[in-house]
């Protein structure tokens, strides 16, 4: 609630911080520098500090960008949506290297793919692709979370597992027709886990 801090948020076209119910707060802003370094340096830097902690979830870390509304009703041009995306994956980099080198591997739930078909197209329309995502991150240990999976995450599955990341696999909780454990089961390698 410090105003100093008012520009660590995205603003929408009425200059207030977007603010999404279903996350908690508002938007981090972290094409702000000062956002990105708080972020990194306090709320990641208070992990490192906890004892007894080998891995951090971080829920839809890209769903305010791939979604296409990240503020309310106040549509943002897809240049800066793949800026302020842009931002938080090299925030989600930094993030990364700061829990590794505690002993932490984060676990990034993303909405983002290599498709452009998806069991949820409406959370597909990403500014960049997940390449950009990805190859951010090739380099640094982190898990891989899916949060709704079927089959057209198939060919982001097996490109992830093949380069040896550990994916993740949270299936639809309805599980009436087993194609999310089918294609788990297509695609699975020796560091993917599946639950529902």
């Amino acid at each position: 609630n410090n105003s100093e801090n008012d520009d660590f948020w995205i603003k929408g076209n009425d200059g207030k911080a977007c603010v999404d119910k279903n996350r908690g707060g508002p938007a981090w802003n972290f094409s702000n520098p000062r956002a990105a370094d708080f972020f990194v340096d306090e709320v990641v830097g208070e992990l490192t500090r906890e004892t007894d902690i080998n891995s951090v979830f971080f829920d839809e870390t890209d769903a305010e960008y791939c979604g296409g509304d990240t503020c309310k009703g106040q549509k943002l041009s897809t240049s800066a949506r793949a800026q302020l995306y842009k931002d938080k994956i090299a925030v989600l980099r930094r993030t990364a290297l700061k829990l590794n080198k505690a002993g932490i591997w984060p676990m990034f739930s993303s909405v983002n793919e290599v498709t452009a078909t998806s069991t949820r197209p409406d959370l597909r329309h990403c500014p960049l692709p997940y390449t950009d995502y990805f190859d951010a991150l090739k380099d640094v240990g982190w898990f891989r979370f899916y949060e709704f999976f079927g089959p057209s995450s198939l060919p982001t599955f097996m490109a992830e597992v093949a380069s040896g990341l550990p994916v993740v696999v949270h299936a639809p909780g309805n599980m009436k027709d087993n194609l999310a454990l089918a294609t788990f089961l297509l695609g699975q390698g020796d560091y993917s886990y599946f639950g529902t």
